[in-house]
């Protein structure tokens, strides 16, 4: 017993350490998953000046070709068809969403157009500005995706509707790779080693004093750290 009571405060320290590295490489992987690739964003723009630029006859014709050609595309999380009236008439993805926009305003962008005088925005400047809108009111993934609206228009120029699409700001860093799942596995092997090591040498420690080791073990796995230093403060005098 007195072996691992010396033995567990390193395994301690050894498995926090691992959990601290791998818990700043993860942060570091984030942080670039958070960060916008500028190549991502200049291929995206690409890929929906082209998709936007011929005329379109019909929406659920167009619907069909534009989502399977969006579809292709890895960076590509979410894409919608938008009709003039704010109906979706086509849309796919993880954040994708059907009805009509109108449903998925967020109340400050519909209190941002109440609040313009009549006739300040266009039509299709309107409808631009709702389409991103409803894109983005999902908000939980809005951190790792982007958004981009297009307008659509017939062959006479007039609004035939809006093209929204949500890609991944950076994809090459939001691939779960091995040494992703390696980071995963060893931050909690170190976390679970290090939480273990600490409970363990309560209950032992305690046991060697003559505390009831048995509670302090289990306030030491509820606890961990603020169980250790209570059980510093108050135990008794080692009894030989």
């Amino acid at each position: 017993m007195q072996t691992w009571i010396k033995r567990l405060p390193l395994l301690a320290l050894l498995g926090l350490a691992a959990a601290v590295i791998c818990l700043a490489l993860g942060t570091q992987q984030r942080a670039q998953m958070l960060t916008e690739n500028p190549q991502t964003r200049g291929e995206m723009q690409n890929l929906l000046n082209q998709l936007s630029t011929a005329p379109v006859d019909t929406l659920d014709g167009y619907s069909a070709a534009a989502l399977e050609t969006l579809k292709g595309n890895p960076a590509v999380a979410s894409a919608w068809i938008i009709a003039p009236d704010g109906a979706v008439t086509g849309s796919w993805g993880s954040t994708a969403f059907k009805g009509n926009i109108a449903d998925r305003l967020p109340a400050e962008t519909q209190r941002v157009l109440e609040s313009l005088p009549p006739a300040t925005l266009s039509a299709e400047q309107a409808l631009l500005l709702r389409s991103a809108a409803a894109a983005q009111a999902e908000g939980e993934h809005n951190d790792i995706y982007r958004h981009q609206v297009r307008a659509l228009h017939k062959a006479d120029g007039s609004l035939a509707g809006t093209l929204a699409v949500a890609y991944e700001a950076n994809p090459s860093a939001s691939d779960v790779d091995a040494g992703w799942v390696a980071i995963l596995i060893i931050f909690l092997l170190g976390g679970g080693l290090y939480w273990l090591s600490v409970a363990a040498w309560v209950g032992l420690d305690a046991r060697q004093h003559g505390e009831k080791a048995f509670i302090w073990l289990i306030f030491a796995l509820i606890g961990n750290l603020a169980a250790l230093l209570a059980y510093l403060l108050v135990r008794t005098p080692r009894r030989e």
